[in-house]
């Protein structure tokens, strides 16, 4: 449960001067999660280290943390953790003039759900997908 709990806590510190405490808390999750063998938040735990590491512009910026994620929720078949990851893996890139590499990279995750397309983190991945171009 940990896990999840962190999950849930993590949008809070999610502000430049709040990222060590929130790198620190989510390694320890982590561990804590691997040691107990509780996977299953792993991916997402993952994309939000790298989303902190992002913002308090930390080591590669997450992109390791991102292509971890994506390959742990593959494994998991976990499609709406993988959809979380590309999305920001894909805005990392964005920013670092990566287009056609983010566009090639959350195309086909985003065409893998063929129903709730009106839900937030789909039309976001649609968003980004219409300014990353053809």
């Amino acid at each position: 449960m940990r896990g999840y709990q962190v999950s849930l806590a993590v949008p809070a510190y999610a502000e430049p001067e709040t990222c060590g405490a929130a790198h620190t808390l989510i390694d320890e999750t982590l561990a804590d999660c691997t040691a107990r063998g509780d996977r299953f938040f792993d991916a997402h735990l993952l994309t939000a280290r790298g989303v902190i590491k992002r913002l308090g512009r930390i080591d590669d910026l997450g992109e390791a943390d991102f292509k971890s994620a994506i390959d742990l929720a593959r494994g998991q078949s976990a499609l709406y953790f993988e959809l979380r990851a590309t999305i920001e893996l894909a805005k990392l890139w964005q920013d670092q003039a990566k287009a056609s590499e983010a566009r090639a990279i959350l195309a086909p995750v985003y065409g893998s759900f063929t129903e709730g397309l009106s839900t937030a983190h789909l039309e976001e991945a649609k968003a980004l997908l219409d300014e990353l171009g053809a």
